[in-house]
């Protein structure tokens, strides 16, 4: 199942930049985004909360992306290095950010996603590192 769950986040980064949005089918309907380690944000749980905050994010910039670099099966976690940003609308500039995700699953659906700015520390919250 760990496998597929890496195969699933990849698709879902594929979506998100698709279509400006996650793939609602993967979360749960009370998953959380913890985003504590990222100015301006903390934890958001619902659908519909981590929505906006992504809209609010991604409204900087002209097209926003964020492309997954790497990619670990960590069993019932996905430890994810992606590189986020795009052209700035005020100034026209581009602008890219290097964030760790992990995703945690439960019975195939997304329940948390936790983003970081330290790979080492996400390393460990994959259960990759001790």
């Amino acid at each position: 199942m760990s496998q597929e769950n890496v195969e699933v986040i990849r698709q879902g980064y594929e979506h998100f930049n698709q279509e400006g949005e996650p793939d609602w089918n993967l979360f749960h309907p009370d998953a959380e985004f913890d985003a504590t380690n990222v100015v301006g944000f903390g934890v958001i749980r619902g659908r519909e909360e981590i929505l906006s905050a992504l809209r609010d994010y991604a409204s900087s910039f002209d097209k926003w992306q964020i492309e997954p670099e790497e990619l670990i099966d960590a069993g019932e976690r996905v430890f994810a290095a992606v590189r986020d940003g795009g052209r700035l609308k005020a100034t026209g500039g581009e602008i890219y950010n290097r964030f760790f995700h992990v995703w945690y699953f439960d019975s195939g659906n997304v329940v948390a996603w936790k983003t970081f700015r330290d790979k080492d520390t996400a390393l460990e919250a994959a259960g990759l590192r001790e």
